[in-house]
């Protein structure tokens, strides 16, 4: 996995293009980011994933670069949260688009496929219409679903609620 980090690093950052203007940072923010970065990589490197994810996340809430969404992808790969980690490898692929090296946008899609065969299926048939479904806490969507849920492997708590209803847990 380090090995894996480490190349998203030395990838040249593309040239700038005339586009939709981004958001200014302030230099103080962006001196704190860079920080927090490297902590994360020094983390990352001694195989301390959730301090590494911390300070990913801390550093992209300041400043939210891709390599740094690309680091919190793989720190949550190294955690077995293969949930989390898809969904940011996917926002990380959005958010390059064509800029990103076929290489490692086919690398990023076999991660991505691997972890997805490790993930759970829950079918879930749920009643009232417009019960709220929650996933160990977190709100998945309301019913029905279109398509089962994929999870984490291991237990999950599922929640439906529905005002006015007892909650079935």
């Amino acid at each position: 996995l380090w090995l894996l980090c480490g190349l998203a690093l030395a990838v040249p950052a593309p040239p700038v293009s005339a586009g939709p203007a981004r958001p200014k940072y302030s230099a103080a923010d962006k001196k704190q980011a860079r920080t927090l970065f490297f902590k994360g990589l020094r983390s990352f490197g001694m195989r301390n994933y959730p301090d590494a994810l911390a300070h990913f996340n801390a550093s992209y809430r300041l400043v939210p670069k891709n390599v740094v969404l690309y680091n919190i992808a793989m720190c949550h790969r190294a955690l077995f949260g293969y949930t989390k980690a898809i969904r940011a490898f996917r926002t990380y692929l959005k958010r390059k688009g064509r800029k990103l090296h076929p290489f490692k946008r086919r690398r990023i899609l076999r991660f991505i496929a691997v972890m997805e065969r490790k993930l759970g299926r829950l079918k879930l048939l749920v009643k009232p219409v417009g019960a709220e479904i929650r996933v160990d806490g977190r709100l998945v969507g309301r019913a029905p679903l279109d398509a089962p849920l994929l999870v984490d492997p291991g237990r999950r708590r599922v929640e439906i609620t529905h005002p006015g209803m007892r909650t079935s847990t």
